[in-house]
């Protein structure tokens, strides 16, 4: 809090001086002679800051450093690496650091990883939460320690709950996906296809994201005469996806989709795809997944692969990195909490899965420092809202990031 205190009494001071005339400098160590900056003319009299942006009144002041805390799993594949770098390049963007903070997927995980954060000094927080139920004791620590937060991939569904967070001035906002739009696409796609008995693999119920695309998924069976023969509930290794799908094969003949809904383990895409083509089943057990994997563009040559949608993880963590970072900087988005929808990118087609490969896990972030400070960042963007930001989040596709970094 002193230190946001800190910067925007900076600012302050430089916009008085500005107003006041040149010959008033911001402070005596910056002072110049007033003849100087006389014979500069006023169109040339700005100066520039690091993305060569220029700035009325001259340069702006490096930013006082802040530390962002990202909690999760630690990284374990490319997809989960470009989630963190897509957040760390905003965080770093604006002059913060980024720190690690290890944690599981449950609400007592949540929570320690919360305390964790605050201990290491952590200025903002970011996190999944399992549920809404554990966000009221991490919106009491949080404000405790006077430190800002925010949610990604959720939209927080209980009312009662969503009072309270909203409620706190240490709230900055959330990310979050048209989930039932999703689960509806891949299972509509499916149906195209010719599917007419799925089988799925999802997380427990609760959890707000796998509850949508659920709905949408079901939607898109009962209009399309589709039987749900077996389900699977979080599992805790890729083998236990295997063996139940084994289990389907050898129990139904005529399955002939699959559908993994959501799921937090790492390698279950690929135990899927490798157990329907070790089968011969690729191609007569059409696979749609609502995220996507490193293994997908041998998945749509081999047959194995019919639909995806995805890649808005990256892109959510990176946004919701964005409304954290402007909030803990003293220029939230917008009055109270803000909220940015992240649009999913939809795959049918190696072509489209090699490009998502080239241009999003290429080891470039998909927002460069420089695009973060024009586009995302309202320190160096006068006048950034939410409705700019929401524009930008709207544009996002693999398109959109091949044209901006193709050359």
């Amino acid at each position: 809090m002193k230190k946001k205190l800190a910067m925007l009494l900076m600012m302050a001071v430089m916009l008085s001086a500005v107003a006041c005339g040149k010959d008033a400098p911001a402070n005596a160590e910056s002072e110049a002679p007033a003849a100087e900056e006389e014979e500069t003319p006023a169109e040339e009299s700005g100066g520039t800051d690091e993305t060569g942006k220029e700035q009325e009144g001259g340069e702006l002041p490096a930013p006082e450093s802040f530390k962002i805390a990202y909690i999760d799993a630690a990284p374990g594949d490319s997809s989960q690496q470009a989630m963190y770098d897509g957040a760390k390049t905003v965080v770093e963007a604006a002059g913060g650091e980024m720190i690690m903070v290890e944690s599981g997927h449950d609400a007592d995980a949540l929570v320690t990883g919360v305390e964790d954060a605050i201990s290491a000094g952590a200025d903002g927080i970011m996190f999944t939460p399992p549920a809404d139920s554990v966000l009221p004791t991490v919106t009491k620590l949080c404000e405790e320690a006077e430190v800002y937060f925010a949610i990604t991939f959720r939209s927080i569904q209980d009312e009662q709950v969503k009072e309270i967070v909203e409620a706190s001035p240490y709230y900055a906002g959330n990310t979050y996906e048209q989930e039932y739009d999703g689960g509806y696409y891949v299972t509509e796609l499916l149906a195209k296809s010719g599917v007419k008995q799925l089988a799925f693999i999802s997380l427990n119920k609760g959890d707000n994201t796998a509850d949508a695309r659920e709905a949408g998924m079901k939607k898109a069976c009962e209009e399309n005469n589709i039987e749900i023969i077996g389900e699977l509930r979080a599992p805790a290794q890729p083998s236990v996806a295997t063996e139940a799908l084994e289990s389907w094969i050898a129990t139904y003949p005529d399955l002939d989709g699959f559908a993994l809904v959501s799921c937090q383990t790492a390698g279950v895409f690929e135990a899927v795809a490798t157990t329907i083509e070790t089968n011969g089943k690729a191609g007569q057990i059409k696979f749609g997944s609502c995220d996507f994997s490193n293994d997908m563009v041998s998945g749509f040559e081999s047959g194995v692969l019919t639909a995806l949608c995805g890649g808005h993880a990256i892109a959510d963590r990176t946004f919701c990195a964005v409304i954290l970072t402007n909030a803990v900087m003293g220029t939230p988005l917008s009055d109270g909490p803000s909220s940015i929808l992240v649009p999913f990118l939809y795959v049918d087609k190696a072509e489209d899965a090699q490009a998502y490969q080239d241009y999003m896990l290429g080891g470039t972030p998909f927002y460069t420092e420089e695009e973060c400070r024009e586009l995302l960042l309202g320190y160096y963007h006068e006048g950034l809202d939410l409705e700019q930001v929401q524009k930008t989040a709207s544009d996002f596709s693999i398109e959109d990031v091949k044209t901006r970094h193709s050359n």
